[in-house]
């Protein structure tokens, strides 16, 4: 009935979250990249990428290995508010 329908919902909602540190990862090599352009728009140094791996590092050096899982929980939420919105109430509404 409706209540598995929103109970699974929930749970695929939350297993959506398996990437997170993917996303901050991510992020990281973006906040990065920017602020080596910043930098190097004032002329103080060139460029600089680094990789999925490097920003992972450069996260688990500054703020632990917890830090690979932030915002987990927001995301967790709102992949259940969705998974709930968009796919299983229209199932519930028919």
């Amino acid at each position: 009935g409706m209540r598995i329908e929103l109970v699974s919902g929930c749970i695929g909602g939350m297993l959506a979250c398996w990437n997170t540190p993917i996303e901050v990862c991510r992020i990281k090599q973006q906040a990065l990249a920017a602020e080596s352009r910043a930098k190097q728009k004032k002329g103080e140094n060139k460029v600089v990428q680094v990789s999925a791996i490097e920003a992972a590092r450069i996260i688990v050096r500054d703020e632990g290995f917890p830090g690979l899982f932030k915002g987990v929980g927001f995301r967790a939420v709102q992949s259940m508010w969705q998974t709930c919105f968009m796919v299983v109430g229209p199932r519930i509404l028919r």
